[in-house]
Protein backbone atom coordinates (compact mmCIF):
# COMPACT_ATOMS: atom_id res chain seq x y z
CA UNK A 1 0.00 0.00 0.00
CA UNK A 2 1.35 3.26 -1.20
CA UNK A 3 2.04 6.31 1.94
CA UNK A 4 -0.98 8.12 2.31
CA UNK A 5 -3.62 5.93 0.92
CA UNK A 6 -6.37 4.83 2.96
CA UNK A 7 -7.35 1.40 2.52
CA UNK A 8 -11.27 0.81 2.70
CA UNK A 9 -12.97 -2.46 3.98
CA UNK A 10 -15.92 -2.55 2.04
CA UNK A 11 -15.88 -4.82 -1.40
CA UNK A 12 -16.25 -2.64 -4.17
CA UNK A 13 -18.93 -4.11 -6.49
CA UNK A 14 -19.61 -1.82 -9.73
CA UNK A 15 -23.81 -2.58 -10.01
CA UNK A 16 -23.66 -2.62 -13.51
CA UNK A 17 -21.06 -4.51 -14.30
CA UNK A 18 -22.29 -8.10 -13.58
CA UNK A 19 -26.08 -9.36 -12.37
CA UNK A 20 -27.20 -8.81 -9.15
CA UNK A 21 -29.70 -11.16 -7.43
CA UNK A 22 -33.13 -9.89 -7.12
CA UNK A 23 -34.35 -11.80 -4.70
CA UNK A 24 -32.15 -10.06 -2.25
CA UNK A 25 -32.83 -6.53 -1.36
CA UNK A 26 -30.71 -3.60 -0.67
CA UNK A 27 -32.04 -1.79 2.08
CA UNK A 28 -31.76 2.10 1.52
CA UNK A 29 -34.51 3.40 3.94
CA UNK A 30 -34.00 4.24 7.45
CA UNK A 31 -36.52 4.85 10.02
CA UNK A 32 -35.43 8.55 9.92
CA UNK A 33 -36.92 8.33 6.41
CA UNK A 34 -40.19 6.58 6.80
CA UNK A 35 -40.96 9.18 9.57
CA UNK A 36 -39.84 12.14 6.74
CA UNK A 37 -42.44 10.23 4.30
CA UNK A 38 -45.18 10.33 7.01
CA UNK A 39 -44.51 13.34 8.27
CA UNK A 40 -44.87 14.50 4.58
CA UNK A 41 -48.05 12.29 3.99
CA UNK A 42 -49.74 14.24 7.17
CA UNK A 43 -49.47 17.31 5.43
CA UNK A 44 -51.14 16.39 2.41
CA UNK A 45 -52.98 13.62 1.73
CA UNK A 46 -52.06 11.55 -1.74
CA UNK A 47 -54.41 11.28 -4.41
CA UNK A 48 -54.69 9.44 -7.19
CA UNK A 49 -54.52 12.67 -9.23
CA UNK A 50 -50.80 13.27 -7.38
CA UNK A 51 -49.43 10.26 -9.15
CA UNK A 52 -50.59 10.14 -12.31
CA UNK A 53 -49.49 14.09 -12.84
CA UNK A 54 -46.15 12.69 -11.70
CA UNK A 55 -46.65 9.41 -14.00
CA UNK A 56 -47.79 11.86 -17.05
CA UNK A 57 -44.41 13.71 -16.43
CA UNK A 58 -42.22 11.22 -17.66
CA UNK A 59 -43.95 10.59 -20.94
CA UNK A 60 -41.45 11.17 -23.22
CA UNK A 61 -38.46 9.89 -21.59
CA UNK A 62 -36.52 7.40 -23.44
CA UNK A 63 -36.36 3.81 -22.92
CA UNK A 64 -33.42 2.62 -21.26
CA UNK A 65 -32.88 -0.68 -19.25
CA UNK A 66 -32.14 -0.50 -15.42
CA UNK A 67 -32.37 3.57 -16.00
CA UNK A 68 -34.36 5.97 -14.49
CA UNK A 69 -33.75 9.43 -14.87
CA UNK A 70 -36.88 11.80 -16.09
CA UNK A 71 -36.27 12.94 -19.62
CA UNK A 72 -33.06 11.15 -19.68
CA UNK A 73 -34.13 7.45 -19.85
CA UNK A 74 -35.92 4.69 -17.88
CA UNK A 75 -37.57 1.47 -17.93
CA UNK A 76 -40.54 0.35 -16.77
CA UNK A 77 -39.69 -0.29 -13.32
CA UNK A 78 -37.32 2.92 -13.49
CA UNK A 79 -40.82 4.48 -14.51
CA UNK A 80 -42.63 2.79 -10.83
CA UNK A 81 -39.09 4.06 -9.38
CA UNK A 82 -39.37 7.68 -10.47
CA UNK A 83 -43.00 8.60 -9.32
CA UNK A 84 -42.26 6.84 -6.47
CA UNK A 85 -39.47 9.75 -5.69
CA UNK A 86 -41.45 12.12 -6.45
CA UNK A 87 -44.20 11.58 -4.41
CA UNK A 88 -42.20 10.25 -0.82
CA UNK A 89 -38.75 11.27 -2.47
CA UNK A 90 -36.22 8.35 -1.94
CA UNK A 91 -36.98 4.82 -2.62
CA UNK A 92 -37.54 2.18 0.10
CA UNK A 93 -35.16 -0.49 -1.50
CA UNK A 94 -32.49 0.04 -3.75
CA UNK A 95 -33.12 -2.06 -7.37
CA UNK A 96 -30.50 -4.34 -7.81
CA UNK A 97 -29.05 -4.82 -11.37
CA UNK A 98 -30.46 -6.78 -13.19
CA UNK A 99 -30.50 -8.57 -17.23
CA UNK A 100 -33.29 -7.97 -19.83
CA UNK A 101 -34.27 -11.55 -19.30
CA UNK A 102 -34.02 -11.93 -15.05
CA UNK A 103 -37.72 -13.53 -14.91
CA UNK A 104 -36.80 -16.19 -17.19
CA UNK A 105 -33.80 -17.00 -15.90
CA UNK A 106 -34.87 -17.14 -12.05
CA UNK A 107 -38.12 -18.13 -12.81
CA UNK A 108 -39.32 -16.01 -9.29
CA UNK A 109 -42.39 -13.57 -8.88
CA UNK A 110 -39.34 -11.30 -7.88
CA UNK A 111 -41.52 -7.87 -9.11
CA UNK A 112 -44.35 -8.69 -7.34
CA UNK A 113 -42.39 -9.87 -4.06
CA UNK A 114 -40.65 -6.52 -4.13
CA UNK A 115 -43.95 -4.49 -4.57
CA UNK A 116 -45.56 -6.19 -1.71
CA UNK A 117 -42.48 -4.73 0.10
CA UNK A 118 -43.76 -1.86 -0.10
CA UNK A 119 -46.67 -1.66 -1.85
CA UNK A 120 -50.49 -2.87 -0.92
CA UNK A 121 -51.70 -5.52 -2.74
CA UNK A 122 -55.27 -5.34 -4.11
CA UNK A 123 -57.31 -7.79 -6.17
CA UNK A 124 -56.79 -6.76 -9.74
CA UNK A 125 -60.56 -5.49 -10.25
CA UNK A 126 -60.18 -3.37 -8.01
CA UNK A 127 -57.34 -1.47 -9.57
CA UNK A 128 -58.17 2.25 -9.70
CA UNK A 129 -56.15 5.28 -10.95
CA UNK A 130 -53.10 5.88 -9.57
CA UNK A 131 -52.75 1.74 -9.10
CA UNK A 132 -49.51 -0.07 -10.26
CA UNK A 133 -50.05 -2.88 -12.88
CA UNK A 134 -47.93 -6.29 -13.20
CA UNK A 135 -48.01 -8.10 -16.55
CA UNK A 136 -46.39 -11.49 -17.54
CA UNK A 137 -46.25 -12.40 -21.18
CA UNK A 138 -46.67 -15.45 -20.71
CA UNK A 139 -48.50 -17.67 -18.25
CA UNK A 140 -45.91 -20.05 -17.06
CA UNK A 141 -43.40 -16.87 -17.03
CA UNK A 142 -43.50 -14.57 -13.63
CA UNK A 143 -44.25 -11.23 -13.66
CA UNK A 144 -41.80 -8.67 -15.72
CA UNK A 145 -43.71 -5.36 -16.60
CA UNK A 146 -45.11 -2.65 -14.67
CA UNK A 147 -47.49 0.16 -16.01
CA UNK A 148 -49.48 2.81 -13.91
CA UNK A 149 -53.23 2.62 -14.34
CA UNK A 150 -54.57 6.13 -15.50
CA UNK A 151 -58.48 5.48 -15.86
CA UNK A 152 -60.18 2.14 -16.34
CA UNK A 153 -59.20 2.62 -19.92
CA UNK A 154 -55.46 4.14 -19.98
CA UNK A 155 -52.13 3.40 -18.12
CA UNK A 156 -48.74 4.95 -18.72
CA UNK A 157 -46.01 2.39 -19.34
CA UNK A 158 -42.39 2.30 -20.68
CA UNK A 159 -41.59 -0.31 -23.06
CA UNK A 160 -38.65 -1.46 -24.75
CA UNK A 161 -37.95 0.43 -27.96
CA UNK A 162 -40.28 3.49 -27.29
CA UNK A 163 -40.28 5.85 -24.62
CA UNK A 164 -42.58 5.95 -21.74
CA UNK A 165 -46.37 6.62 -23.24
CA UNK A 166 -49.71 7.01 -21.83
CA UNK A 167 -51.63 3.91 -23.66
CA UNK A 168 -54.75 1.98 -24.24
CA UNK A 169 -55.42 -0.41 -21.54
CA UNK A 170 -56.46 -2.91 -24.24
CA UNK A 171 -57.86 -6.61 -24.51
CA UNK A 172 -53.87 -7.51 -25.11
CA UNK A 173 -52.94 -5.92 -22.00
CA UNK A 174 -55.73 -6.68 -19.93
CA UNK A 175 -55.09 -10.42 -20.50
CA UNK A 176 -51.69 -10.13 -19.50
CA UNK A 177 -52.39 -8.39 -15.99
CA UNK A 178 -50.78 -10.93 -13.64
CA UNK A 179 -51.16 -8.19 -9.82
CA UNK A 180 -52.37 -4.59 -8.78
CA UNK A 181 -50.79 -2.98 -6.26
CA UNK A 182 -51.96 0.42 -4.81
CA UNK A 183 -49.46 2.89 -3.31
CA UNK A 184 -48.51 3.23 0.45
CA UNK A 185 -51.50 6.08 2.22
CA UNK A 186 -53.36 6.60 -0.66
CA UNK A 187 -56.43 8.51 -0.47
Amino acid sequence: MMAGSVRSNKKHTNKFSSMGRLDRPTQTGSAGQARRWRKKKQQKMLKAEDIITAARGWIATPYHHQASLKGVGCDCLGLIRGVWRDIYGEEPEAAPPYSPDWAEAGGNETLAEAARRHMQEIVIAEAAPGDVLLFRWRNHLPAKHAGLLVSAARMIHAQEGASVVEVSLSNWWRRRIAFAFRFPELS
